[in-house]
């Protein structure tokens, strides 16, 4: 599958989250393009949804979590196609790599094969579970950058699974940040706008992904950010929430519900 193709997928899946989680979804059919992401149907809304996720900078000289997450999950897939190969009994394998250490794409299938051929070795007993190198193993040591890795034989298990798990601090969402993607997306979201549409921007964070992981504080809800879309909503996948936020626009708009409610005959 391309990068378009999977990027459109997603933009796909967090389209339908949005008409689960909010009735302030538009209904009706979805055209696909881009710039905006999507277009709602002439007959329903008349509305342009761009779509974008949100994920944490890295610090200066480090690589991109996001990246390095992509990386962990090639390398578990890579050493459990390798291993299934071998005929070998089914293990639930973890690979624990250090947590400041950045893979390379181009060393994954070293990496794999010289984690394969360790595990291999290893004995584990049915409904066992084996630690490399054992805690009070000190001459031992795994190839780099893996700390260590533990191995499980569980009875009833047909095929083998190997997990490259990822930790790192969660971050609180910082307005400024916001506030900068909203201006980016403001400039190029109207390309292919037909000019009888709004465009609104609906920002995603949390879910399975740690890169994308912010704890959202309340403070957020009560900035007015500066935006050209006519509605800006925060998609919090971890706890299932969709949420406006307050800009210039959406204020305006509704400052000027009770003018329009008066002067209607």
């Amino acid at each position: 599958m391309s990068n378009s193709v999977s990027k459109k997928a997603r933009e796909l899946f967090v389209l339908e989250s949005f008409r689960e989680l909010s009735p302030e979804c538009p209904g009706g059919i979805v055209c696909t393009q881009e710039q905006p992401d999507f277009l709602f149907a002439p007959h329903s809304a008349r509305v342009g949804l761009e779509v974008t996720e949100l994920v944490r900078t890295p610090r200066a000289g480090a690589r991109p979590l996001q990246e390095q997450e992509a990386l962990r999950t090639r390398l578990g897939r890579k050493a459990t196609e390798m291993y299934n190969a071998l005929n070998l009994p089914p293990l639930h394998v973890g690979v624990h790599v250090q947590p400041n250490a950045a893979l390379d794409k181009n060393d994954i299938p070293i990496l794999a094969a010289k984690l394969v051929d360790l595990v291999a070795e290893l004995n584990v007993d049915i409904d066992k579970m084996v630690r490399y190198p054992a805690l009070d193993d000190y001459k031992s040591q795994p190839p780099s950058p893996v700390n260590f890795v533990n191995v499980g034989r569980i009875a009833g298990l047909t095929m083998s699974h190997w997990t490259v798990p990822t930790a790192a601090w969660v971050p609180t969402l910082e307005i400024g940040y916001v506030e900068t993607v909203i201006n980016r997306k403001s400039q190029s979201s109207r390309r292919n706008l037909p000019t009888d549409y709004t465009c609104w921007l609906l920002m995603v964070c949390g879910g399975s992904r740690l890169a994308s992981s912010f704890i959202v504080p309340d403070q957020l809800y009560t900035h007015t950010f500066s935006s050209s879309f006519e509605r800006v909503f925060l998609m919090d996948r971890t706890n299932g929430e969709v949420r406006e936020l307050s800009t210039a626009t959406s204020v305006f708009r509704e400052l000027r519900k009770p003018i329009e409610t008066n002067a209607a005959p």
